[in-house]
C-alpha cells in the first residue's frame, strides 16, 4: 500500500510538472508570436520613415 500511495504522488508531481511545462511553452510560443508581430510593427514604421521622407520633400 505505502508503495502504491508514493507511485501516486510521483504520478500526480509529474502530471503536475508535465502540465507546468506545456503552459511554459504555450506562453513562450505567444511570446515569440507578440515580439516577432512587434518587430514586423518597427520594421514597417522603419519602411515608413524611409518612404515618407522622399514623399514630403517631393511635396515641399
Amino acid at each position: 500500500m505505502k508503495n502504491d500511495s508514493k507511485q501516486c504522488h510521483y504520478d500526480s508531481f509529474f502530471h503536475r510538472m508535465r502540465a507546468f511545462s506545456y503552459l511554459i511553452i504555450i506562453c513562450f510560443c505567444k511570446c515569440r508570436q507578440n515580439f516577432q508581430k512587434l518587430q514586423i510593427k518597427q520594421e514597417i514604421r522603419q519602411q515608413r520613415k524611409d518612404y515618407f521622407p522622399q514623399s514630403y520633400s517631393l511635396f515641399l
